[in-house]
């Protein structure tokens, strides 16, 4: 499935058509980096080594069975493969979904918007998984509302949060994604701007916020005691209490 690059969908990135139906040349450009390039710059080298150990960061302490897991934001299906928990019933989902999700008993492939959960129950699921999309989103605030919405009492939210606009995350990225997007010949800041719209400060804020009567616990990468704008991510585990 490819990224679409005309038509308007709801989901977590902008639309591609100005309100006189032209496609931007911009918009062009990034739905073709986005089908062409993206999967080579984030699953290679350096950077898929430290994606694949977040992945399994956001793992760490979820062993026990559970009945439903919706899984935000799923992409490729990358994150299934690291999910230790048995369950009967695992959704993942995306604004459009791809042909590389995988199919098998238990698995749901479903499109939802992360801003609208309106087509599932409150209260109705154990964990909410979503990796490296809040920093994606146009309305993050209502996202986590919802997020925290059809989580039962007692269930988790597992979140990857990167440090945008932190010193480290922007040397790391000078050094591996700049240089790859470039390579492929595209406009480095103005694809990761476009994507990466909301800055950790905000995000970090925006969780305190909405779950202030919940257990929110972080880890962060390199360290978790190190300032966030020295860390590349911090992952929120966050219990919901009432």
């Amino acid at each position: 499935m490819e990224y679409p690059s005309g038509e308007e969908i709801p989901g977590h990135l902008p639309r591609n058509v100005n309100g006189d139906g032209v496609i931007p040349p911009f918009r062009q450009a990034h739905a073709k980096f986005m089908n062409e390039s993206y999967a080579k710059v984030v699953d290679d080298g350096a950077v898929g080594f430290v994606k694949q150990m977040v992945h399994r960061m956001l793992e760490k302490g979820h062993e026990n069975p559970v009945h439903t897991l919706l899984e935000l934001g799923a992409g490729q299906g990358q994150h299934l493969h690291f999910v230790k928990q048995s369950f009967p019933r695992y959704i993942q989902s995306d604004w459009i979904l791809r042909e590389e999700l995988e199919k098998r008993p238990g698995v749901e492939n479903l499109v939802l918007n992360a801003e609208d959960l309106s087509s599932i129950e409150d209260n109705s699921v154990d964990r909410v998984i979503a990796t490296c999309l809040l920093t994606h989103l146009d309305n993050p605030e209502k996202a986590l509302q919802e997020w925290r919405r059809v989580v039962k009492v007692g269930g988790w939210l597992s979140v990857w949060v990167p440090c945008e606009m932190g010193v480290l995350l922007r040397i790391s990225q000078n050094l591996t994604t700049k240089r790859k997007i470039e390579k492929f010949g595209f406009d480095y800041e103005w694809m990761c701007r476009l994507d990466h719209r909301n800055h950790f400060p905000m995000m970090r804020a925006l969780i305190n916020q909405v779950f202030v009567s919940d257990d929110v616990r972080h880890s962060g990468l390199p360290f978790s005691k190190l300032p966030w704008d020295l860390q590349l991510l911090r992952i929120y585990q966050i219990q919901k209490k009432a």
